[in-house]
């Protein structure tokens, strides 16, 4: 059986919400999918208790104070216990879809 580590898996959320963070920062796009395979495996560490709800917002927190000088949930609404989803927010300014015709 593998065991299952919570800091491990707390370095990762703070790894990928970092870039996505940064692409924000920078006034890049980032993909729908991207946003929502994390906001997937967060559920899932919540889910299988790896980790709690109150250390994913803390890391959600530092990645949003070192790249906007903000807490995360300064900027975005707290975590609902009704949505039992930790939602990260997204900024698109173009369409995330590829066209289906050659026009």
């Amino acid at each position: 059986m593998v065991e299952l580590n919570p800091a491990v898996f707390l370095a990762e959320i703070g790894e990928r919400v970092a870039r996505i963070f940064e692409r924000y920062a920078d006034g890049d796009d980032v993909a729908l999918g991207e946003r929502l395979r994390l906001e997937g495996f967060i559920q899932a560490g919540l889910v299988l208790n790896i980790v709690a709800v109150d250390q994913v917002l803390e890391v959600l927190d530092l990645a949003h104070q070192r790249i906007f000088d903000k807490p995360f949930g300064a900027v975005f609404p707290p975590y609902s216990e009704l949505d039992c989803v930790i939602a990260i927010p997204s900024k698109t300014q173009r369409a995330p879809v590829y066209p289906s015709t050659k026009d």
